[in-house]
């Protein structure tokens, strides 16, 4: 596991354990006031995303996206192999001061092609993000609307949440995709 693993894995162990502490007050809360008890719903957002067609069109987009940037990285890698195919050929004929300005050249060249891999990754992540937050408007949306419909005070996604137990018929997966699809 790498380190990276190890940092994550408290937050999300302390996001859950606040999570759920704050599902027992509630609960707890409503019964000792005599209050409207805690009323919760779940949907499974990875079933919405494909039935919907939203995972369909947001992955499209991010192959477009994609195949840019590797045709962008492809041409810089192409030029700078002329680079060195160039150098070998006419290094017997150069000056050692030209030598070292050319192999300058190439190194410098080398460099930003690295970073301009980092750019382009760092550019399609961003991408990425906005594709999944404009995305997921109507699903949020709809969700919104059946739990405000129902008197929900909580909806989960199934496979985020870390319940451990969840009765079917709060299933709302089912409400979202149709009122996704009908555009509504």
């Amino acid at each position: 596991m790498n380190m990276t693993n190890h940092a994550v894995l408290p937050v999300a162990r302390t996001f859950t354990a606040r999570l759920l502490s704050l599902l027992l007050l509630l609960v707890a809360a409503s019964h000792a006031h005599a209050i409207d008890p805690v009323r919760m719903g779940f949907v499974d957002m990875g079933r919405i995303m494909d039935e919907t067609g939203i995972a369909k069109n947001s992955e499209a987009e991010a192959r477009q996206v994609v195949a840019e940037a590797r045709a962008k990285l492809e041409s810089e890698q192409q030029a700078i192999v002329k680079l060195q195919q160039d150098f070998k050929r006419d290094e017997a004929i150069m000056s050692e001061s030209q030598r070292a300005a050319k192999q300058q050249a190439i190194q410098s060249r080398l460099q930003a092609y690295q970073q301009m891999g980092l750019d382009l990754q760092q550019d399609l992540n961003r991408k990425k993000l906005q594709f999944v937050q404009v995305a997921l408007q109507p699903v949020l949306k709809a969700i919104k609307e059946i739990a405000s419909e129902e008197g929900l005070n909580a909806v989960f996604d199934r496979a985020e949440s870390a319940l451990l137990f969840v009765d079917d018929s709060m299933d709302l997966t089912d409400r979202v995709i149709k009122r996704v699809n009908s555009g509504s």
